[in-house]
């Protein structure tokens, strides 16, 4: 039986069988070879490059989830293909929209809090990624909820240090009584 084997496996005319069948379709093989050569320029030709950018924002107004919320109307809007309405929610030029290929928002928890949300930009542009990050910020500080939440909390500090000043005050005259 070992005898047996070792002739099947050391017989050279299988070597010489599998090269007269290579030089035999060597034209078809030659064939397939260049015309995948060719497919793959055609690919590399007409495919789009595109550009992804990862950027973290962070807020102590509202939560990852609110932002993400806030985000994904900007998704909704590029998607149904209206770049002048979202032009207007970005405050930004309607040939730096055209190169967003999409947006990504994911709010992320970091301990208890959890108002981080990761951005991911795919653009064909990426010379335009500062301008749709700007953009991007825009519609977040100028939405009417985020500016009735920050003028709730600038109206929460604005009354606490007026309470300070009131008792630094009041510190100051029992300061001089006892003097």
């Amino acid at each position: 039986m070992n005898e047996n084997f070792k002739n099947a496996h050391n017989n050279p005319f299988e070597l010489k069988e599998l090269l007269y069948i290579i030089k035999k379709r060597s034209k078809l093989i030659f064939i397939f070879i260049v015309l995948g050569i060719i497919s793959a320029f055609i690919y590399i030709l007409y495919q789009a490059n595109f550009y992804e950018t990862n950027f973290l924002i962070r807020s102590n107004i509202i939560t990852g989830p609110e932002t993400v919320i806030l985000l994904e109307d900007l998704k909704k809007v590029r998607s149904e293909g209206t770049i002048s309405e979202l032009s207007k929610k970005m405050n930004t030029g309607k040939e730096v929209l055209k190169s967003v290929k999409d947006f990504n928002f994911t709010a992320l928890s970091h301990n208890d809090e959890n108002n981080t949300v990761e951005i991911k930009i795919s653009t064909y542009d990426r010379s335009k990624i500062p301008e749709i990050v700007k953009g991007i910020m825009f519609h977040l500080n100028n939405n009417q909820y985020t500016q009735n939440l920050a003028s709730a909390e600038q109206e929460k500090y604005t009354t606490i240090l007026d309470k300070i000043q009131l008792e630094a005050k009041e510190l100051e005259k029992i300061g001089r009584a006892h003097v």
